[in-house]
């Protein structure tokens, strides 16, 4: 696994000598879309961090109080952060 931008060359280094075919599928395609030594390791939305966070503290409260299987409030909760996903990508189109 290549985390830094040093290690990913090197790794490449030992593909190409391996399977130089393999090496040129992926350079062919951008290295910030596949290697985490480019990738960010920030929220790509603000929005998600800020309100996903303490929406749920109290949303996640309400449920534990209402006595339901793990399963039906695990599935309660992932239907609420779609639909909060959903209205948060609306608003930011308006």
């Amino acid at each position: 696994m290549s985390c830094v931008e040093g290690d990913f060359k090197r790794h490449m280094d030992i593909i190409k000598k391996l399977n130089p075919g393999a090496y040129e599928h992926l350079m062919s395609k951008e290295s910030q879309t596949w290697c985490r030594a480019y990738m960010s390791t920030g929220y790509a939305c603000e929005a998600v961090e800020n309100g996903i966070s303490r929406d749920s503290a109290s949303t996640l409260s309400l449920w534990m109080l209402g006595k339901k299987s793990l399963i039906t409030m695990l599935e309660e909760i992932r239907i609420y952060i779609m639909d909060r996903f959903a209205h948060m990508i609306e608003e930011s189109t308006k």
